[in-house]
């Protein structure tokens, strides 16, 4: 039975220009192009998922390029790296002077490589994702290596962003160091070959079971993955029917074996697929379900036609957008030349009835009715796709990933019509999140780091103290900042940071740093003294040490002379001079009628050479008025004060 139940490719000869709401489909491009003398590097760069590489690229080209006159640079704002390649560019290289690494195969290797980059995961070894498909095979490489390319070294500072077709799940956590950043909408059917032998299918349930008496198993997708369905009926009364191991031919009838396939472990449509079939990404598959092709010689990679090229008993998940962006390179649609059509034959089945696209040629589309009928009726086939952006860079206001990534108005949400383009849909949500840029789907902990503080070296006399750091993280590559925090122990709400604008600092590639601070600023009284280390990689934890040193600070006593003079009804002058044991004093003295500060102010002076005349009121009557007046001090001598008579004749 050869199936007419599976979307064929209608191409409009001749159409060659591909218009939505008034604006030119970007040109795609595998990776990032020099075009002409421009650079090839991105300011921001990412890797990931095979889902989303088409739609990055895509918005690559939209979004352009950092303005050379400004910069003198001309990197594009976003640079975008495929999951795999030939063999002769099974390498990336994504900044000027950067280090080589491998490509990172799929969502879950992406977000790897992303962790690694900023700390929050060290190098690992023996994970090989990466195979060659156009090479008709080739060398299986890592993008963790356990030789000199892709280690934890080398991966720092080479990606800003992953791309991913699954959310966090399990993964999440409030004080996660990356977000899952909404941007679309894509579907997921099921692919056959154009003249399978498969019927159109159903979604089914996880109760699906064969006839007892016929041993004729529903027609559905889940019959097929939980090995309840294992074989199809070819000619006879049965011709096209699904079937148990128990079903035994009749006349005229073939049973041919079902190839069930699900793509390799770190790629998130796997885990989608995984997910909606045995209720976890990770979970083990069943024995008629596989991960690998030609006798297990080739991995399946996501949305890649090879496992099923020819085989017309096979079936494998597909994104229905990613179909329709490599339909629309064939159709030699202006804007797609640049998408690697690797579809190998695979069409996409119909599922309840109902067509995954519509259109032809520049107008091939996803049908909204498969995926609001679908998903209305079963919630199976849509999923969010996001972008895996470090939190702290993608919340800190002006950077790079904040305004490419945060918010309905940043560069990539903005870009609606080019992600319709190319087959996904766009997020409608004006808030929460499931709204394009929310930011607030965080995953993965930080890592902690293994310090040691040294015995902090101080010199009462300068007021200075020095703290030694000797620091190990998980990637100790990046460097930190050293903060001093000083906090009043008679007031712990009363804590301020030293040194705000001078950190210490541990440098990039060292353990070790040490940060000296001032702290002649300190009011008289106890205060303990702690270090806060911040890392420069984003996945690692702020670490605040133990108090290092509790420090009475102790100032020089001063000594406050006054002497008032003044006629009735003029006004009068109180000569105040402040002297001590060293420096000259600095600071404020302030005048108060009566005998404390708790009189009338009278006034004010600043002291400059260590005195100060501050005017007094004009009085009405001669007789004696009590004067009290208060010393500031300074970061050198401490308060003082002293009482004064004034003698009005």
């Amino acid at each position: 039975m050869k199936s007419s139940m599976t979307t064929k490719l209608a191409i409009a000869s001749g159409l060659t220009v591909a218009i939505l709401a008034g604006s030119a489909v970007p040109m795609a491009q595998a990776d990032p192009i020099a075009d002409g003398s421009k650079s090839i590097y991105g300011v921001l760069s990412g890797v990931g998922s095979d889902t989303l590489q088409d739609i990055d690229n895509g918005l690559q080209m939209a979004i352009g390029r950092v303005d050379a006159s400004t910069t003198n640079t001309g990197d594009w704002k976003l640079a975008s790296y495929d999951a795999t390649s030939d063999l002769a560019h099974e390498t990336l290289v994504t900044k000027n002077g950067g280090s080589t690494i491998y490509r990172p195969n799929g969502s879950g290797d992406g977000r790897d490589a992303l962790l690694t980059a900023i700390g929050q995961k060290g190098n690992t070894t023996g994970k090989y994702t990466f195979i060659s498909p156009s090479s008709g095979g080739g060398t299986a490489r890592a993008w963790k290596n356990d030789g000199s390319i892709g280690g934890a070294d080398q991966v720092v500072g080479q990606i800003q962003y992953s791309r991913s077709s699954s959310g966090p799940g399990t993964n999440t956590v409030d004080n996660g160091v990356i977000s899952y950043v909404p941007f679309a909408k894509d579907a997921v059917d099921y692919a056959v070959t154009a003249s399978t032998n498969l019927p159109s299918l159903t979604v089914g349930a996880d109760t699906d079971a064969a006839d007892g008496t016929t041993h004729i198993v529903p027609s559905t997708l889940f019959a097929i993955y939980k090995c309840v369905a294992t074989k199809v009926v070819v000619g006879g009364a049965n011709d096209g029917k699904l079937v148990d191991d128990s079903y035994s031919a009749g006349a005229g009838e073939t049973l041919n074996a079902i190839h069930a396939y699900i793509p390799q472990s770190s790629s998130g449509t796997g885990k989608f697929w995984s997910l909606k079939f045995y209720g976890s990404e990770t979970a083990s598959l069943p024995s008629c379900v596989t991960r690998t092709y030609n006798s297990g010689a080739n991995s399946v990679q996501e949305h890649d036609g090879s496992a099923i090229e020819g085989d017309d008993n096979a079936i494998m998940p597909f994104s229905i957008p990613k179909w329709v962006g490599m339909a629309k390179k064939a159709a030699s649609v202006t804007g797609f030349s640049g998408i690697d059509d690797v579809r190998h034959g695979a069409v996409l089945g119909t599922l309840e009835g109902i067509a995954p696209t519509t259109g032809a040629g520049a107008t091939l589309a996803m049908n909204t009715s498969f995926v609001n009928g679908i998903a209305t009726g079963t919630g199976f086939v849509t999923r969010t796709i996001f972008h895996v952006v470090p939190y702290r860079a993608l919340t800190t206001a002006g950077t790079p990933e904040n305004l490419m990534f945060a918010g309905r108005t940043s560069l990539v949400c903005s870009q609606g019509t080019t992600i319709a383009a190319y087959g996904f849909g766009v997020l409608t949500a004006t808030s929460g999140s499931n709204s394009c840029g929310y930011t607030g789907l965080r995953a993965y902990a930080p890592s902690s780091a293994s310090v040691t503080m040294a015995s902090a070296s101080h010199d009462d006399s300068a007021k200075t103290a020095t703290f030694g750091v000797s620091a190990s993280t998980t990637n100790g590559t990046g460097g930190a900042k050293l903060y001093v925090v000083a906090t009043d122990t008679s007031d712990a709400t009363n804590t301020y940071t030293v040194n705000p604008d001078n950190p210490g600092l541990i440098d990039a590639g060292s353990s070790t740093g040490n940060v000296t601070i001032n702290y002649s600023d300190l009011r008289e009284g106890q205060w303990n003294l702690t270090v806060t280390i911040v890392w420069n990689l984003p996945g690692v934890a702020n670490y605040n040490s133990p108090v290092q040193w509790t420090k009475l600070v102790i100032r020089s006593a001063s000594t406050v002379t006054a002497v008032a003079t003044g006629k009735v009804n003029k006004v009068g002058s109180l000569a105040v001079t402040v002297s001590g044991s060293g420096a000259t004093p600095t600071g404020t003295v302030s005048v108060y009628k009566g005998t404390s500060a708790s009189g009338t102010l009278l006034g004010t002076g600043t002291l400059s050479s260590g005195h100060a005349t501050v005017a007094l009121p004009k009085q009405k009557k001669k007789g004696t008025v009590k004067l009290f007046t208060v010393y500031s001090g300074d970061g050198n001598y401490s308060t003082s004060s002293v009482a004064t008579s004034w003698k009005v004749k």
